[in-house]
């Protein structure tokens, strides 16, 4: 074997090794480099739900916020709706439904007569017998004085 060959087989030799050593080298950078953007991300995705729960928090009561104030509201207007086609008589319930355009009988319950009388505004002539067939509606003083108001 020449001087050459010999050359040349420690070059190759060494090209190996040199090659060997980068691949390992370049194997352990892309580890480092893959631990770190998995530990990045972890970081960024706990980020990004801490400040998806806050925003859901403070969305969430400013809905139930907004929500209670418009259901106060509604639950007024009805009232005052429901007290302004009264005059001074008694009505009945069925009534009462015609008198503010209403068809579904618990929505007219729940939302217009109950309302009104826990506010004052109405009461029963047979307040023992809520549910009598001859119940009647009228205006108390309260509810007269207020719709005197509209």
């Amino acid at each position: 074997m020449g001087h050459t060959e010999q050359d040349t087989e420690q070059v190759v030799g060494h090209t190996e090794q040199d090659t060997e050593q980068v691949v390992g080298q370049t194997e352990q950078d892309t580890e480092q480099v893959v631990r770190h953007t998995e530990q990045d991300t972890e970081q960024v995705v706990e980020q990004i739900e801490q400040a998806n729960e806050q925003a859901a928090e403070y969305i969430t009561e400013q809905d139930s916020e907004q929500v209670e104030g418009q259901t106060e509201q509604d639950t007024e207007q009805v009232v005052l709706h429901l007290i302004s086609v009264m005059k001074d008589s008694f009505y009945s319930g069925a009534e009462l439904i015609v008198a503010v355009s209403i068809k579904h009988r618990p929505t007219f319950l729940y939302n217009y007569l109950q309302p009104a009388i826990t506010a004052g505004y109405i009461e029963l002539t047979i307040p023992d017998k809520p549910t009598s067939g001859n119940q009647k509606y009228y205006l108390t003083e309260k509810g007269i004085d207020k719709a005197k108001e509209l």
